[in-house]
């Protein structure tokens, strides 16, 4: 806003909404993108875990936290559906562990 009234005062005129919609624009954050699989192997690769496990059916300990953490990034950072990241985690993940992923 500081930027707008700046810009009108040396410019010694009201801006116009042309000018407010630019100044606007340049000021929002850009979009997260991310791709599922990125996430997946950054966080397999710190947990020094195999990514194709990360995708099976499988209670294994050192795979269950990394899956969560998995969950938890691509919902609260990167703003994806739950089904989404069933589907992308090869549908092994079910409702009582997203439950987990909320606390």
């Amino acid at each position: 806003m500081n930027n707008i009234v700046c810009h009108a005062q040396v410019k010694g005129a009201p801006p116009d909404i042309a000018e407010v919609r630019q100044s606007l624009r340049s000021f929002t954050r850009p979009q997260k993108t991310v791709s599922v699989k990125y996430v997946v192997s950054k966080v397999a690769e710190f947990y020094g875990i195999d990514e194709d496990s990360i995708y099976e059916k499988t209670r294994r300990r050192e795979v269950v936290r990394p899956r969560q953490v998995i969950m938890y990034l691509l919902r609260e950072d990167f703003s994806v559906s739950y089904p989404t990241i069933a589907l992308s985690l090869g549908g092994a993940t079910t409702p009582p562990s997203f439950t987990r992923v909320k606390k």
